[in-house]
């Protein structure tokens, strides 16, 4: 059973080579993930490349998922993980009151409510 699922593994942090510039007949641009020894990309032009990068590295992480495994994972992973820790800090919340102002037997009116943080 994989560990991570298509879209987790498309958030990694994977490093890629290139578009380069291949000059031989015919002329092309590869791409490559470090990580993903398996994974190449060729394209007739750099922005060719560019554009079908995420639909063949979701097609190529699903055949993994699919298949119950878990590709290699990029090595700075938990650099990266400590990295969104940071940025996603946590919501304060406030205990928040409803006083109905009114003595005994008074309607509930919208005029008559008020709302009360805990700071206040």
């Amino acid at each position: 059973m994989p560990r991570y699922t298509v879209k987790q593994l498309l958030r990694m942090p994977w490093t890629f080579q290139g578009p380069t510039r291949v000059d031989v007949d015919p002329p092309h641009y590869e791409l490559r993930v470090v990580e993903l020894p398996d994974f190449f990309l060729a394209g007739e032009t750099h922005e060719e490349v560019l554009n079908d990068l995420r639909p063949a590295l979701e097609t190529f992480l699903a055949s993994y998922v699919e298949h119950g495994e878990d590709p290699p994972i990029p090595a700075d992973l938990e650099r990266w993980r400590m990295v969104l820790r940071r940025q996603l800090k946590p919501v304060a919340r406030k205990k928040v009151t409803l006083r109905i102002s009114g003595g005994e037997g008074s309607e509930n009116r919208a005029g008559g409510a008020v709302l009360a943080t805990a700071d206040s």
